[in-house]
């Protein structure tokens, strides 16, 4: 399966809000932001953004996987994006932000599970594993 070209993001990105697209793709969209965030046109930067918190929205509350890889998503974005891009307070404060006024289950088990996997995505969108300790080692 090809993943989509950079431009394609919100295409793909409104694509998965149809309920009958199989979700099984989210793994590219992943992937497309880890490594293809160069490419990326920075008036689109902010689109994408709204899209994936869109679908975390739309599918926070389901399957713990689907729930998982949006955030991972997520995380390869603020990798790559300054803090001040998401505004004062930066990528954390912005979360929040969305947060509020959404169902407080959801808000609160999307914004674990970020928590969860924004310390996982290192600078530039490459993969550090953390170890107890505070160790880390880059795969």
């Amino acid at each position: 399966m090809q993943t989509p070209a950079p431009t394609q993001y919100s295409d793909l990105t409104h694509q998965l809000i149809k309920p009958d697209l199989p979700l099984s793709c989210l793994p590219f969209l992943f992937l497309q932001v880890q490594r293809d965030f160069e490419e990326l046109p920075a008036d689109a930067v902010p689109q994408l953004r709204d899209s994936l918190m869109q679908l975390l929205f739309r599918f926070g509350t389901g399957s713990p996987a689907v729930r998982t890889q949006l955030c991972l998503a997520i995380a390869a974005l603020a990798a790559h994006l300054p803090a001040g891009q998401w505004g004062e307070g930066g990528v954390l404060r912005w979360l929040m932000d969305k947060f509020s006024g959404q169902d407080p289950g959801m808000a609160m088990s999307c914004m674990l599970e970020l928590l969860t996997v924004l310390p996982q995505v290192g600078k530039i969108g490459r993969w550090w594993v953390v170890y107890p300790g505070g160790s880390a080692a880059q795969i």
